[in-house]
């Protein structure tokens, strides 16, 4: 079975913003683009193990089970349906994750 992942337009403009603010607020390209990277390619990774991620504990029922992978301090936040890997969220890790997924459609 061949895996696809699919980012949402939140997810695309996360990781573009957190490149950005490394780069432009912390005025560290390198280090920017070694970050975009790396979370990147843990993303990349879940096409080969895409229940490799943690599960996210809201504490009640989901219609979506949340999972997260975790490169340095960010957290790339997704759900399963069948073969498709959709990326929801990319974020700070200790920004707080729960209230930002809740809006997410709960059960």
């Amino acid at each position: 079975m061949q895996r696809i992942l699919r980012y949402s337009k939140k997810a695309i403009k996360d990781i573009q913003a957190i490149g950005d603010y490394i780069e432009f607020e912390l005025c560290n390209p390198s280090a920017a683009a070694q970050i975009v990277q790396g979370i990147t390619k843990k993303i990349d990774n879940l096409l080969l193990f895409p229940e490799i991620g943690s599960k996210v504990d809201f504490g009640y029922e989901m219609e979506y089970i949340f999972r997260y992978v975790k490169y340095n301090n960010y957290m790339a936040f997704y759900h399963l349906e069948k073969e498709i890997i959709y990326i929801d969220r990319v974020m700070y890790a200790k920004r707080e994750y729960i209230p930002i997924l809740s809006k997410y459609n709960s059960t």
